[in-house]
């Protein structure tokens, strides 16, 4: 028990300090810097093992931000959507988190390539979340698809691999 409250003290400690960035940030730089959307982002992290409401919140006005700087398919945007995606799941709306992993498979696609191995980890949460939802037709497709890429690219016996076929096995 004594763990739990130390692991909060630090979590709050960490709050702290990351609002203290925010506010430096918004005060000096404004309110549309990337930076703030950086702040945000943490902050957002912070709050996901505690309010995924307030976790969503954050994660939301950072994606904004990015949006205005960088535009719609900027990689930076990729990954607000899967920290959306990953928020949405937590929270049990699975087909929302789906909804953006695709948002975030495509932009991965666009800027990396569909064979790049970090798309295929992007496959990877489409299938754990294809998995959670019975779907598991679906969900085979999507592993079958990062382990074609990982292994093209990375080799047969590369540890990435491992939690795929675990994951495939499991499904």
């Amino acid at each position: 028990m004594s763990q739990v409250c130390e692991q909060q003290d630090q979590l709050d400690k960490a709050l702290e300090y990351v609002k203290k960035c925010h506010s430096i940030i918004l005060n000096t730089l404004g309110g549309n810097h990337p930076g703030l959307a950086d702040a945000l982002t943490t902050i957002g992290n912070i709050n996901c093992s505690k309010d995924f409401e307030q976790a969503l919140k954050f994660h939301t006005e950072a994606h904004d931000i990015r949006k205005r700087n960088y535009g719609d398919t900027h990689p930076s945007i990729a990954d607000s959507y899967h920290l959306m995606a990953v928020v949405y799941k937590l929270m049990g709306n699975l087909p929302l988190s789906l909804d953006y992993h695709e948002k975030f498979l495509n932009i991965r696609v666009q800027s990396l390539g569909e064979d790049h191995p970090d798309t295929a980890s992007t496959f990877i949460g489409m299938a754990d979340t294809y998995k959670q939802m019975g779907k598991l037709e679906e969900a085979i497709e999507y592993y079958d698809q990062a382990a074609a890429i990982k292994t093209e690219k990375l080799g047969d016996n590369h540890p990435e691999l491992i939690d795929v076929y675990k994951n495939m096995g499991l499904a």
